[in-house]
This record gives structure tokens, C-alpha cells and sequence, in this order.
């Protein structure tokens, strides 16, 4: 009983903090602008990975094609979080980062 009564309260409390914060006052208009933008942003990263790819096996003749593109993805993964955390507690005289 006691496990429900949490589990309700719990579900309560979520469902009222996606109605206030849902979209964050978007309208449709903005976000299928911000969705189409990643949607670009994605398909060029696709495409510059996939000629690097070419360029570095059929151009340079390298086997470590793969390798390189790995620890590229790697090394993004680590430094993303730490330029995110960096860039929450930068405060500037422009202000601080409100994003």
C-alpha cells in the first residue's frame, strides 16, 4: 500500500514538472526548426565521417582508418561532459551561461 501511495506521488510529481517544463514555451514553428537543424547538423557529420573514411583507407592507405575515427569518438565523449560542466560554471562579464 505504502509502495503505491510513493509510486502515485512519484508519477504525480513527474507529470506536473513535464506539463510546466515541457517544451519550454517552443512553439511547433521552433521546434521543427531546431529538429531539421540537428537533422542537417547529423547527416553533414555523417558524410564528412564517411569521406574521411574513403580518404584515409583508398587516398593515405592506411588500415588505422578505423582506429583513428574510434579514438576521435572516444576522445569526443570525454571532453563533451568536461567543456559541458566547464561551461555551466564560467561566469564571464557577459554573464553566466544560461543554456
Amino acid at each position: 500500500m505504502l509502495s503505491e501511495t510513493v509510486s502515485d506521488l512519484h508519477t504525480n510529481l513527474l507529470d506536473v514538472r513535464d506539463k510546466e517544463n515541457r517544451f519550454d514555451g517552443l512553439d511547433n514553428m521552433k521546434i521543427l526548426g531546431y529538429g531539421v537543424g540537428h537533422f542537417i547538423n547529423d547527416l553533414v557529420a555523417a558524410c564528412w565521417f564517411n569521406y574521411l573514411l574513403f580518404f584515409l583507407n583508398r587516398v593515405v592507405k592506411t588500415t588505422a582508418a578505423p582506429a583513428a575515427m574510434l579514438a576521435g569518438q572516444i576522445a569526443d565523449g570525454i571532453a563533451t561532459p568536461i567543456v559541458g560542466y566547464l561551461s555551466d560554471r564560467t561566469k564571464t562579464k557577459f554573464g553566466i551561461n544560461n543554456y
